[in-house]
């Protein structure tokens, strides 16, 4: 009860406080010691009933002014946890413990049937969507080698590694319906190969290309990534034999970064052109060769059958007979 010497509008204040940051207590997971992200539910469960009441929630708690400030901290984050928004960060998110312990290394992707990790897989994919290049950037953890991610993917999965190398290969493909229901339509396989890897590559599977970069089968692009490392993935290569298959390490990010601008586009339009006029002067040449070598072909043997006609009338003529020719006599004396 509030004394005469205390008014009754800063026992209510204080009342106030003291109710806002139990509530926080309330709402706030317990910290723990290793910082470890608290266990998760299905992140692609239903929840747009949810999604209202806490936007409710938060529209009624911000009412209360500064009052409510904690209140409305609190459930914030409290609503990022359990996926009914996304709050702005310049960390890459967590992945959920539980739904990578499904994953499982030495195999293929399969998702939307009876996969392996399909739960795991599209989380990753769908929080690399949520933040930008730089939170991944922020995050990164550099210096580890593709020898130590295929002998120990326990110890990786799930963290956010740097990679460099070269882009050799992009293909595109429909993404799983848990993602399309998220609005993701499409992603991206991207094969790229550093310089102390040798013929070993890396695979990322990504939200978005960069800018001016579309899929292709022989690419030369030099670029760099920050993703999470998902696993230790089973791959059938061109070289392979039946039944046989290599390992790589996957990763899933939302892109990668060209750390080399790549040829321009319109000299690559202007090199074709130029290319093309180039082959249409050679074939025209070749055909102007043609077109003379008949023209003289045909003026020669024009020429010859002139002659051979010429031999021919002079060889036919019939020329007068001469007769016995005059033999001169002696003159006959004159008187």
């Amino acid at each position: 009860m509030p004394t005469s010497s205390q008014p009754a509008w800063r026992h209510a204040l204080r009342t106030a406080k003291v109710v806002s940051l139990l509530v926080l207590v309330a709402l706030l997971p317990a910290a723990r010691a290793d910082d470890e992200p608290p266990q998760e539910e299905n992140v692609f469960r239903s929840n747009s009933d949810e999604i209202l009441r806490g936007a409710a929630t938060l529209a009624g708690a911000g009412c209360q002014g500064g009052h409510g400030s904690a209140m409305v901290l609190g459930l914030a984050m409290r609503g990022e946890q359990r996926h009914l928004w996304t709050l702005q960060s310049d960390k890459a998110l967590w992945l959920s413990p539980s739904l990578l312990k499904r994953v499982k290394d030495r195999s293929e992707i399969r998702v939307d049937d009876s996969g392996f990790e399909p739960e795991a897989y599209c989380e990753a994919v769908w929080k690399s969507s949520l933040v930008s290049l730089g939170a991944f950037a922020n995050s990164a953890r550099y210096g580890v080698t593709f020898a130590e991610l295929l002998t120990d993917p326990h110890k990786y999965r799930g963290e956010v590694i740097h990679y460099e190398g070269q882009v050799r290969r992009i293909r595109s493909f429909d993404a799983p319906s848990m993602l399309r229901a998220k609005g993701i339509k499409e992603l991206y396989e991207c094969w790229l190969f550093g310089s102390q890897d040798g013929a070993n590559p890396v695979c990322l599977v990504c939200t978005e290309l960069p800018e001016r970069v579309t899929p292709g089968e022989k690419l030369s692009l030099v670029a760099s990534f920050d993703a999470y490392f998902f696993k230790e993935y089973r791959y059938q290569a061109v070289s392979s034999k039946d039944g046989q298959a290599r390992l790589a390490p996957l990763f899933i990010g939302r892109s990668f970064v060209l750390t080399k601008a790549p040829p321009s586009s319109a000299t690559g339009d202007a090199f074709a052109s130029g290319s093309k006029t180039l082959l249409l002067i050679f074939l025209g040449g070749v055909f102007a060769t043609f077109v003379l070598a008949f023209v003289l072909h045909w003026w020669f043997r024009r020429g010859d059958r002139r002659v051979y006609a010429k031999i021919k009338e002079v060889r036919t003529r019939d020329y007068p007979d001469p007769g016995t020719p005059e033999v001169p006599g002696t003159p006959a004396p004159t008187n």
